[in-house]
């Protein structure tokens, strides 16, 4: 979870502070550190199981297999999208019941990083699950064509009772101008927030139509310090882009061994083309500052 990466992270960005950018001396004192040490072993065994799998490759068995919720979503109506969405987030509060679904499954990895969720003050799990969720619906709404329904749900998702960062809303209207055609486009761009902030996510985002929809002399507004490049697409928790004939794909990050073991439960192996490269991966990853350093790791 990228949650848990960021939490983590903090105590091995305190050692590159104290060392004053001296790598071998950060190392060498995390190697002394057995917490440090623990905690570095940990987010690479989580990173190393990190993939993209293909939505688009995969069969529509093999897609209720792994994603059921947002395979369903993406057949309901968008308003009842929303009150699943709502539900779901009430959910992501639940600490008993989130700590009691980790030991069910006897997984070491999972059940320490969930339980240190518990001397946190604020909830990690809403912040970013709820983000991950509405973002893969959005997302496979936009590669499955239904843009009407993706923009009624990003209507929706304007409700002051339901709690959408305004990050994601422009995230998702970005996706519309990608791939929704003319007849978006005008909605798209009033939806996208500030045409200048809009045209830098586009940008950055890879969003080549959206990007070159809007003016070319147009500025692109600089981004406030410090800044998340991967926020408002839940860090890169869906990869939209196109193959080689310009048809739209989506990949969506997942834990690679829990999603072979659940093909594999229901007899629906998976080529090992709908895996993206590893080099792309890493390339993903590292735009939102999700890898390690090789020196951590020597």
């Amino acid at each position: 979870m990228r949650t848990v990466w960021r939490w983590d992270l903090t105590g091995l960005q305190r050692v590159l502070n104290r060392a004053h950018g001296d790598t071998t001396l950060a190392r060498k004192q995390i190697l002394l550190d057995r917490y440090l040490l623990a905690k570095r072993d940990n987010l690479h065994a989580l990173t190393a199981e990190w993939d993209y799998i293909d939505y688009t490759r995969l069969t529509h068995a093999q897609c209720r297999v792994v994603f059921p919720l947002i395979y369903a979503l993406s057949n309901f109506p968008a308003d009842l999208m929303m009150l699943i969405y709502e539900r779901f987030s009430a959910v992501t509060w639940d600490y008993p019941r989130i700590i009691a679904a980790a030991d069910r499954y006897q997984d070491p990895l999972t059940r320490a990083h969930v339980k240190m969720f518990q001397t946190i003050e604020w909830n990690p799990l809403y912040s970013n699950l709820v983000t991950e969720f509405l973002v893969s619906v959005g997302a496979t709404l936009a590669v499955t064509g239904q843009i009407a329904k993706l923009m009624h749900l990003v209507n929706h998702s304007s409700s002051p009772h339901i709690p959408v960062d305004s990050k994601v809303q422009q995230f998702l209207a970005v996706v519309v101008l990608e791939y929704g055609g003319l007849e978006s486009r005008e909605w798209a761009i009033a939806h996208a927030g500030p045409e200048s902030a809009a045209k830098g996510m586009a940008q950055r985002q890879g969003f080549q139509q959206a990007f070159q929809s809007f003016p070319a002399d147009l500025p692109i507004r600089e981004l406030p310090w410090p800044y998340d490049p991967g926020e408002p697409s839940a860090h890169r928790h869906v990869h939209l882009y196109r193959d080689s004939n310009g048809s739209p794909r989506l990949a969506i990050r997942v834990r690679k061994s829990t999603t072979l073991e659940l093909l594999r439960e229901a007899g629906l192996p998976a080529e090992e083309s709908v895996w993206l490269p590893r080099n792309t991966v890493h390339s993903i990853l590292e735009s939102v500052q999700m890898t390690i350093p090789d020196w951590l790791l020597e």
